[in-house]
Formats: C-alpha cells, sequence, structure tokens
C-alpha cells in the first residue's frame, strides 16, 4: 500500500494535483494508523483509516499509470507465470 503511494506520488506521468493529494494522504493515513490497526485488530476508526489509505493508494496508483516495482526483475531473470490457487 505505502509503495503504491509513494510511487503514484513519483511518477512522470498523469501526475495531477488530485494523484499527489491522494498519495499524500494514503501515506499520512498510513503513518497514522497501521501501527494501532495492527496491535488492536479490534480498532475500528484505525482498520477503517487504512482501508481508506488502502483505497486512496490504489486509486492514486491506477490514475498516476504507474506499476514499476511490483515488476521488477533482473534482466537475466526468467518470467514466470503467476500461480493462482
Amino acid at each position: 500500500m505505502i509503495t503504491h503511494a509513494v510511487e503514484a506520488y513519483l511518477s512522470r506521468y498523469y501526475n495531477t494535483a488530485r494523484t499527489r493529494a491522494r498519495a499524500e494522504r494514503a501515506v499520512v493515513t498510513i503513518f497514522s494508523h497501521l501501527e494501532r490497526a495492527y496491535r488492536d485488530g479490534a480498532s475500528l476508526p484505525d482498520r477503517a483509516a487504512m482501508l481508506q489509505a488502502s483505497f486512496d493508494a490504489g486509486a492514486a496508483f491506477t490514475r498516476a499509470s504507474v506499476g514499476n516495482v511490483p515488476e521488477a526483475q533482473p534482466p537475466d531473470a526468467e518470467r514466470q507465470p503467476a500461480e493462482y490457487p
């Protein structure tokens, strides 16, 4: 989630003020609520904040037309199809 937000913020393509705002909001929310949501899984306000951060990061990531980090592999790496259960 944090990777999506940061990558969207740093994107050179389609990086609008709205995209940057969503990415910034996601990062701030993650750092404000992640530890509490992890330590107390029953904390609905923290879990709701993380859900919103996930949405904001994903929306910014999609709008910025990025996706390089998850696909990064060395040039000589063997490409394997994803395995689905």
